[in-house]
């Protein structure tokens, strides 16, 4: 572990936080009575979903933005029409511009404030960690109650497409190092609520070159993850993603590293060296007839040169690596800066008594070695 990430994050991690969550959870399904989901819905009969094709767009993340979603089911009335009181569960304050469509008619949508989801149709407790690492969970302290969007349809015999789409602010987790996590959840359990349902197709959509994880298993395709299912594959999809820190990182960081560790370490033995300098030319005047010059003043200022050249190099070594990485995803998880801050304040302050020392005694020495002059 480095240096940087040491004092950025290690320390004091279980004193940091997490932003407040707003996890999005999405599918339609009917509510049981009174718009009132008690338990797990009642099918609805004689009207598959014959296709569900999902697409979500999460490009806008680089930017800050907010993901995009549109799901479009392939429904199947075998039966007569029917009229159908639906819920879409994913009222979290994260989803705006909620939009509805009945072969490319709209419809008509409202939150349901009063309807409660049954246990299924929550949103997955985990999302899985990035390259192999630990899951990340959802954090619900301070989090409002998931709303349900709620319409009414009404499906004539036949074919037929419903169409959703919305916009909606994933959870950024700022357990990641450098850059933050993002967490998606994407809910499947209500499909089950109809008579039948035929297969899934998935596209989700990421910035360039972004790191992302997800179950079920997609198979990314340049910066798209792609899945086809013949079935549910899952009660939910959990997805986390988060910004590539670059190269140019890496040599920013353990490069300002290097700078901050050569000064120093080094400023104590360049301290020696220029006190020894100092107390030979000292010996040379005082041999030419000249009063003993004082030798304090160059030691003050040798010192204070080393104080300074310790807080720059350690300024860059804190904040040079963040303005290699993308803007809006830089992680300041925890306390790490603002000790890494105090350290760098107090070796600042100390290396002027060290420094001050190092070469007014060497100094002295040299001359008392040379002349056999009084300190």
């Amino acid at each position: 572990m480095s240096l940087n990430l040491f004092f950025q994050v290690a320390i004091f991690v279980a004193l940091a936080f997490f932003a407040t969550p707003r996890v999005t959870t999405v599918n339609v399904g009917p509510p049981s009575s009174g718009g009132h989901v008690v338990g797990e819905p009642v099918g609805i009969q004689n009207i598959d979903i014959a296709r569900e094709a999902l697409s979500i767009d999460l490009r806008p993340l680089a930017r800050d933005g907010l993901a995009q979603v549109e799901a479009i089911y392939q429904l199947d009335n075998r039966g007569q029409g029917q009229t159908l009181d639906l819920l879409f569960a994913g009222g979290s304050k994260g989803v705006k511009d909620f939009q509805v469509w009945l072969d490319e008619m709209p419809v008509t949508a409202a939150p349901a404030r009063d309807a409660e989801m049954p246990e299924s149709w929550q949103p997955p407790p985990q999302t899985p960690g990035i390259a192999g690492g630990r899951p990340l969970d959802y954090w619900f302290y301070g989090a409002s109650r998931l709303v349900p969007m709620g319409f009414t349809i009404s499906i004539p015999s036949g074919p037929h497409a419903l169409k959703v789409r919305y916009v909606a602010e994933p959870t950024k987790h700022f357990y990641g190092y450098p850059t933050v996590y993002w967490q998606f959840a994407y809910v499947l359990a209500p499909a089950k609520s109809w008579a039948g349902f035929g297969g899934l197709d998935v596209e989700i959509q990421l910035p360039e070159d972004w790191k992302a994880s997800c179950t079920p298993r997609l198979i990314r395709d340049g910066d798209c993850l792609k899945g086809r299912f013949d079935d549910l594959p899952a009660d939910a999809i959990a997805l986390t993603v988060q910004a590539p820190e670059g190269s140019a990182y890496g040599i920013v960081l353990y490069g300002s590293l290097a700078l901050f560790g050569l000064v120093l370490i080094g400023g104590v033995g360049f301290c020696g060296w220029r006190g020894r300098s100092i107390g030979q030319r000292l010996a040379s005047l005082v041999r030419d007839g000249a009063p003993p010059p004082l030798a304090w003043p160059r030691a003050l200022g040798l010192a204070g040169c080393w104080s300074l050249a310790i807080l720059v190099t350690g300024l860059i070594a804190i904040f040079a690596p963040e303005y290699s990485l993308p803007t809006d995803q830089v992680s300041h998880y925890g306390y790490g800066r603002p000790l890494a801050m105090l350290g760098l304040f107090f070796l600042t302050v100390g290396a002027l008594p060290v420094g001050f020392s190092i070469v007014y005694l060497t100094t002295t020495h040299v001359r008392l070695q040379q002349h056999n002059l009084p300190g």
